[in-house]
């Protein structure tokens, strides 16, 4: 294969076209496998607590010690939570510039090539109002840390009241910045 130069533009755009379109689909594994080990985390150490919580009374453990076990393991779940999140917050603004990236290489690739005027990529779906209500990744990962919130602040004796209100204030404010950027695409 000729290595692509100077001398040969339309090579040096495929090959840059090729590139980007293969990392846009390896941040989008990478999101998913994210996503997947977080869910995965939060399922096993709920399904250990409710494992610990049922055999209480056969592991003779203190009452006061398993809640502060419940407790540091939402805690954990939290803050990893929310580290995901930010996580995948950073990965959809890489997507975002990898499919910026290759709309403007479509387009040098379209102007060496008079000919092709009349071929468009079909366009995505424009969601218009309804774009705070597609649901992505990041803003799944928000519900769930949101969740882990109020269950956290009811372990700790918060009236559930105060701690629903504060669940579905985070809840709000991860939605919201993680669907924000849904405006610009």
């Amino acid at each position: 294969m000729e290595q692509p130069g100077p001398n040969n533009p339309m090579d040096f755009l495929i090959a840059d076209l090729e590139h980007f379109g293969e990392s846009l689909w390896r941040s989008e594994e990478i999101g998913e496998k994210r996503f997947n080990f977080f869910l995965t985390l939060v399922t096993a150490i709920i399904a250990g607590l409710v494992v610990l919580h049922t055999n209480k009374d056969k592991l003779v453990v203190d009452v006061a010690m398993l809640g502060y076990v419940t407790s540091s393991g939402f805690g954990g779940l939290l803050i990893f939570g929310l580290l995901t999140y930010l996580r995948m917050l950073h990965r959809n603004r890489i997507t975002d510039q990898y499919q910026r990236t290759l709309k403007h290489i479509r387009c040098q690739l379209l102007a060496l090539h008079p000919s092709l005027k009349g071929y468009e990529v079909p366009q995505p779906l424009n969601a218009g109002t309804w774009k705070w209500f597609r649901g992505g990744l990041a803003e799944t990962i928000g519900a769930i840390d949101a969740i882990l919130l109020g269950i956290l602040l009811i372990l700790n004796s918060v009236y559930v009241v105060w701690a629903s209100m504060a669940s579905l204030l985070l809840f709000i404010i991860l939605w919201g910045l993680a669907a924000h950027r849904k405006g610009v695409s």
